[in-house]
């Protein structure tokens, strides 16, 4: 018997007289069997809401991962807005990447340091650091090595839109 049963009056009534009835009623048993019911269902209800969100937070990531148009499968080379896991935090790139081995590239990057949060990313991957992200300002380019499995590509960029911020480099071609 579940305590949600106890919850409605007339339902209590109808339980306390059939319990009285056949010799089982007492106040300690009572509030025994309301206790112990309300915490399994508790229990039970947090348990299923707990699975619920999990399915909820895998379909939500399976669909972010479904519409995801560019994937590191299908990136060829050239110049690519990447993330990288650094750490615990993202940090933001933008380089050349050349596919190397396997799952290794050799990339070419600078760093974004952003002096301010309002410009939005995609207006500066479209138009080019000069014009959309006048007050950012940006590293020295690093060549190094990356694995396809610690960066996430944002956007293939247009070389000649970020020419000044990060050249091509001479032996890219190979």
């Amino acid at each position: 018997m579940s305590a949600l049963v106890f919850s409605d009056p007339a339902s209590r009534a109808v339980a306390e007289d059939a319990l009285r009835e056949a010799g089982l009623w007492s106040l300690r048993a009572w509030q025994w069997r309301l206790g112990v019911r309300a915490d399994a269902d508790a229990y039970a209800y947090a348990n299923a809401d707990a699975n619920a969100d999990a399915y909820a937070y895998a379909y939500a990531y399976a669909d972010a991962y479904a519409v995801t148009t560019l994937k590191e499968d299908d990136m060829k080379d050239g110049l690519y807005a990447a993330q990288l896991w650094s750490g615990n935090v993202m940090v933001l790139r933008v380089g050349w990447f050349r596919r190397d081995a396997g799952d290794d590239y050799d990339v070419w990057w600078t760093t974004p340091y952003r002096g301010e949060t309002t410009t939005r990313l995609a207006t500066v991957w479209a138009e080019g650091p000069k014009k959309a992200a006048p007050r950012w300002t940006w590293s020295p380019v690093l060549a190094s090595t990356a694995s396809r499995l610690h960066f996430v590509p944002l956007a293939r960029l247009d070389p000649k839109l970020w020419e000044g911020v990060c050249p091509k480099p001479g032996d890219f071609d190979r």
